[in-house]
Formats: C-alpha cells, structure tokens, sequence
C-alpha cells in the first residue's frame, strides 16, 4: 500500500519542535529505541518498519512483541522510512510515541525508597545532556528536573544519546530551578 505524501509530512513535522510540542509525540527511530520504548511507560502508536527489518531475527521477535502493545504496524520501503528519519541508518525501524511529562514537584511525592532528583541547567549540547540522562538512569536516580536554559529534551538528538533511558527516567522539563529547588 505505501505511504502517502501527506503521511510522510506529518511524520518528519515530528522532527522539529514545534510540531512535536502541539502533538505531545515523538518519532523514535531504531532498534534499540523501539525496544526501550516497548518496555515503558510511553504508548507506542505508529510502527514503520521494513520488509528486510521484519525479516531479520531482532526485528521479527520485536514486531511479534509490538503487535499487541502498538497502534498500528506498517510496513514501509526503506525510501519511504529515509523520507521521514533523521538519521542516516534508521535500522529498518521507526515509531510515533505518546511522550508523558512530569511536573517537577510529582518528583518529590515519592513515598517509600529514598528519592534523589537530578536538578541540572544550561546544557546546550544534545549529547551531553542524553548522557546525563542515561547516567542517572544507570544510578537508579529518582529523576530529573531540566532548567528553561538547556536543550530541548525531545530534541531527536537527545534521544538518541539516552539509548532509551529517557523512556525509564522521569524527567521534567522547562522548570524554574530556583524555586524548585
């Protein structure tokens, strides 16, 4: 059946922030992301994948695991999935996700185990701050709490550099630190 040219515009509209931001979705690309993704709390609503994905052995087990938990799975040709990625080798595999934000004080209502929030600001560069989340997310942190000064936190970039960590770790974002804190 194939994709549409309108159906390609709303999936690469989801690589900026505006349209991401009005939509309250995100679009993932890869395997690994996708698998993090699964295992999470976001929704997972659109999978894009390819024929030569679905036939590999990773990507059958992971499709077979999305057929009950995603939307829709669709295959794709790999022009079609190049048309709406930004990555230079989406690995076959893309999805549209519901992201849930936190508010940075839900972080302290935490009852039981102690609670460590990670409070940072002014990170401008993506991959910095997708380390600092796939950090604190290794050390067990509570969660995160973002500045009004750092890189967006859907930026595809950031994303990317939390390999998946970003789907495990609650993280709030354009907050006031001096108040929250």
């Amino acid at each position: 059946m194939g994709l549409t040219q309108a159906d390609i515009k709303r999936l690469k509209q989801l690589l900026q922030k505006k349209h991401r931001q009005e939509q309250g979705l995100l679009l993932i690309e890869g395997l690994r992301l996708v698998r993090e993704a699964l295992t999470s709390r976001v929704d997972i609503l659109e999978v894009y994948h390819t024929r030569d994905f679905e036939a590999s052995q990773p990507g059958s087990l992971l499709l077979e695991k999305l057929s009950g938990k995603a939307g829709k799975l669709v295959p794709v040709t790999p022009r079609e999935l190049d048309a709406f990625t930004d990555t230079v080798h989406a690995q076959g595999i893309a999805a549209v996700v519901r992201f849930k934000t936190v508010l940075p004080d839900t972080l302290l209502n935490t009852r039981g185990s102690p609670v460590v929030v990670v409070a940072i600001d002014a990170i401008s560069d993506p991959g910095n701050l997708g380390s600092m989340i796939r950090t604190c997310d290794w050390f067990g942190v509570s969660g995160m709490v973002l500045g009004r000064n750092s890189v967006e936190l859907l930026n595809p970039k950031v994303v990317r550099g939390t390999m998946g960590s970003i789907f495990h770790l609650p993280i709030a974002e354009e907050a006031e630190l001096l108040a929250f804190l």
